[in-house]
């Protein structure tokens, strides 16, 4: 067993729209994300944290194709680090516990857009470490 668990999850915010106009044979190569993370502990309980990831704004950029769906969702989780001498827990935290959310989101939006009329559409993956180590700004994923 690994240094994090996972102790519960709830989506307060999840939202998947079918963009019309979208040609599947014009799909966007690459995609614009605003994705924002916010970590901190559980008030009266000792190594436990609470990450908020939330995800807006998944379009394509301008001019280089389209997008069957965007996408939006708000995913709050709780997390243990079983570990109490563990170094460094916020950052196991922020990259591992995001990872797990973000995880999680894919998920959902391919069920949900597997019932869509463009079908399933699986959102790109992420690298955490790299964005943790940024501020929340707009990434561009391909």
């Amino acid at each position: 067993m690994g240094p994090l668990q996972l102790d519960q999850y709830v989506f307060s915010k999840f939202s998947v729209e079918t963009n019309i106009g979208h040609k599947p044979e014009s799909l966007a190569p690459m995609v614009n994300v605003q994705i924002q993370a916010g970590l901190g502990p559980v008030v009266g309980a000792e190594n436990k944290y609470q990450v908020t990831l939330e995800l807006s704004s998944l379009r394509a950029p301008d001019g280089t194709g389209t997008l069957p769906y965007e996408v939006a969702f708000q995913v709050v989780g709780q997390f243990s680090v079983l570990d109490p001498s563990y170094n460094d827990k916020e950052k196991l935290v922020r990259i591992n516990g995001t990872s797990m959310l973000y995880s999680a989101a894919r998920e959902m939006v391919l069920l949900i857009t597997g019932r869509g009329p463009w079908g399933p559409y699986q959102l790109p993956t992420v690298n955490f470490q790299t964005l943790s180590q940024q501020a929340a700004t707009p990434a561009v994923l391909g």
